[in-house]
């Protein structure tokens, strides 16, 4: 499980490093392409929390439940990132 959760962190870390070089290129922008972007971050903190809940419930016994501030709805971003599946250990 220690892999796992370190493979969850390094993707997440990987994912925001992405759209982190999409917000500080020296380009022109596209109207709400900063925001996009933003809301893409915010999906992929959403994607590493759910994993890393459902990759640790076996060990807690059973799933956090999250805030109602954390469980935004978000359109589907411009920025398309990977997303690893959980292992079945």
């Amino acid at each position: 499980m220690h892999d796992e959760v370190i493979t969850l962190f390094d993707d997440c870390i990987a994912d925001m490093m992405l759209l982190r070089a999409e917000l500080a290129a020296s380009r022109r922008v596209e109207p709400g392409e900063r925001h996009t972007t933003v809301l893409a971050a915010i999906a992929a903190a959403e994607r590493f929390a759910l994993q890393a809940d459902q990759t640790l419930a076996p060990v807690r016994g059973s799933t956090v439940t999250f805030a109602p501030a954390t469980t935004l709805r978000v359109p589907t971003p411009a920025v398309t990132l990977p997303v690893a599946a959980p292992s079945q250990d």
